[in-house]
């Protein structure tokens, strides 16, 4: 039977220390801080615009709950003003009409 390539027997890992590491020069920890305190200023970068976003986030909700504010308060005046409308249509109350017809014309 011929082996097929799923049935053949695991592959020994190859050697970590054929895997060349700079050593640590003064050259390389400098290059690390270089890599960090750029990667740091990109991440403040971000962070910083993410604050700008939310500062113009929170200003356009605070536009919005004025404008939910001033609405709410044309609603009030609106149902006063409708109150008061409808009062104004309602018809005179009228006597019933046996005191009508049987009182006299006193008022």
């Amino acid at each position: 039977r011929a082996s097929s390539p799923m049935c053949s027997p695991p592959r020994a890992a190859p050697n970590a220390s054929a895997i060349p590491i700079a050593p640590k020069t003064p050259l390389n920890a400098l290059q690390n801080d270089f890599n960090a305190n750029t990667l740091i200023e990109t991440l403040q970068e971000q962070l910083k615009a993410k604050d700008e976003q939310i500062q113009a986030l929170n200003e356009q909700l605070q536009s919005k709950d004025n404008i939910i504010n001033s609405l709410l308060e044309q609603t009030k005046n609106f149902q006063v003003l409708l109150q008061g409308q409808q009062l104004l249509s309602l018809p005179e109350k009228k006597r019933p009409f046996f005191k009508r017809l049987f009182s006299r014309n006193d008022d």
